[in-house]
């Protein structure tokens, strides 16, 4: 299997060079572009994905729906609606911009290192034909917003999830 590419960023914010995603993940880390998507349903569950055990970074950890680094050339929203069908088997048609943010994060078991600039979006979507790539996904969880922030915040949620949940909910208005 050929290694993803991914868009590492200079210190000013301009698009450096696509670089292999393992490369930017090794220690002490390099500034790169990264996706989040949160997707809430119409009846203001927020849909959550439990990382896989197989994952490099955080796995095992609660997140928001999906996350992943745009391929050169591929815009932001257009890797977040590929990734939510890669992870969830969902066909989001709409995204809606909810803000960037900068975070690095390490993984202590595996010592890689998240160090993204990440683009966030929400989604009000029929999350009731939501499956899970086991390849990416052991679990999903279907809540309301206190208890997926309160969850995602915790020592059992990935460094940048609870961000992002407070980001999608400035734009739905805390649903």
């Amino acid at each position: 299997m050929i290694e993803p590419m991914i868009v590492a960023l200079h210190d000013n914010g301009e698009l450096g060079t696509p670089v292999p995603r393992s490369l930017a993940h090794r220690p002490p880390g390099m500034l790169h572009l990264a996706v989040s998507l949160q997707v809430v349903d119409p009846s203001g569950r927020w849909l959550l994905q439990r990382r896989a055990a197989s994952k490099a970074l955080f796995p095992g950890r609660w997140a928001n729906t999906c996350c992943t680094h745009p391929a050169p050339g591929e815009g932001a929203a257009e890797a977040a609606i590929r990734r939510a069908r890669e992870e969830t088997g969902l066909s989001i048609t709409d995204v809606t911009p909810a803000g960037m943010f900068a975070y690095r994060a390490v993984d202590e078991r595996s010592g890689f290192v998240e160090f993204e600039h990440d683009h966030v979006f929400v989604a009000v979507a029929d999350t009731a034909a939501a499956v899970v790539n086991p390849d990416e996904v052991s679990e999903l969880a279907r809540l309301e917003f206190p208890d997926a922030l309160r969850l995602t915040a915790s020592p059992d949620g990935a460094p940048w999830a609870a961000e992002v949940l407070r980001k999608a909910s400035e734009v739905l208005g805390r649903r």
